[in-house]
């Protein structure tokens, strides 16, 4: 069995995987777009072997809901520096992701159909979404999990991230929902945030936007000014 862990290659058997992992890295906080996006990157290590990378497997191990109750400059300095733009991928898969659940850690299977030439490279994306609690509910969900990439035959083999954190929002369409700032609700919305998103980001190690790192320091002083 070879297993590979970002950033650096570990195998259990002495032989090297012909797939690495290069990168894994999270684009959420996207204006109009409830969606957040992992932008993987592989390369194949074999010189006359190539990789088929044929499934992925999300591995949730935490995950928190953001109620609504915005911080307009944080929101606004997130949405000017959202970097979503899909350039390069050669392939984006969707998958859907549980509102918030309750077991874990939860597995969520994505099918890929990824092939790594020898020494090639190659980049796609996951698109992770949500249906949320219902369509006048406002919110988002913050996600901890680790993904493995399956390839070549069997289940052995497999590249496995660091723990990563995505912030994926409801596809919510009660757009002009508002909630009065100097209200005992507001406040306690934001501690309840601020608790929320302290608690599942607490490892400085798992991979995040900056935007999420933003977000967790504004709604930090939020709490306290409330």
């Amino acid at each position: 069995m070879a297993v590979a862990i970002l950033p650096s290659i570990v195998d259990t058997l002495g032989s090297d995987p012909p797939l690495e992992l290069v990168d894994v890295s999270v684009l959420d906080f996207k204006p109009d777009e409830p969606a957040a996006l992992l932008d993987i990157k592989v390369r194949g290590t074999g010189r006359e072997t190539g990789a088929f990378a044929k499934r992925a497997e999300l591995v949730i191990e935490d995950a928190r809901r953001i109620d609504f109750c915005p911080l307009p400059q944080a929101q606004a300095q997130a949405q000017a520096q959202a970097q979503a733009q899909a350039q390069g991928f050669t392939y984006t898969y969707d998958v859907e992701l549980p509102a918030l659940p309750t077991n874990f850690p939860a597995r969520v299977a994505i099918p890929l159909s990824q092939v790594v030439k020898p020494n090639g490279f190659d980049r796609f994306a996951i698109k992770l979404g949500t249906k949320g609690f219902g369509e006048y509910v406002i919110g988002a969900t913050v996600y901890r999990f680790t993904m493995r990439v399956y390839y070549n035959e069997g289940d052995d083999n497999y590249l496995e991230s660091r723990p990563i954190l995505a912030y994926v929002s409801y596809p919510s369409e009660a757009m002009g929902a508002t909630i009065l700032e100097d209200s005992p609700e507001y406040r306690d919305c934001i501690k309840k945030n601020a608790e929320n998103l302290k608690e599942i980001t607490e490892d400085d190690g798992a991979v995040r936007s900056v935007e999420l790192t933003e977000l967790v320091t504004s709604y930090q002083e939020a709490a306290k000014e409330n």
